[in-house]
């Protein structure tokens, strides 16, 4: 319920034990950190350039795991 216990279960389910690179993992963990610099300090040090990495880096996530997910999908025609 907490964003700690998703990197948990994303780490004990898909690092540890399953196909993701612990990179992105990694990466969960430091937007994390950033998200809550960039809300919660009064001078935060998040700029526009710092936040195009992130989206680039969010978007390479994203297709990670679509990927990752569609692998792990059963083909329909194995299934007869």
């Amino acid at each position: 319920k907490s964003h700690e216990g998703v990197q948990h279960q994303l780490r004990e389910t898909y690092v540890e034990n399953g196909p993701l690179d612990a990179y992105y993992h990694s990466l969960l963990s430091q937007a994390e950190d950033d998200r809550l610099d960039a809300d919660y300090e009064l001078s935060p040090s998040f700029t526009a350039e710092k936040a195009e990495q992130w989206l680039h880096r969010a978007e390479d996530f994203v297709d990670t795991v679509e990927a990752m997910l569609l692998d792990a999908t059963p083909d329909d025609d194995s299934a007869s």
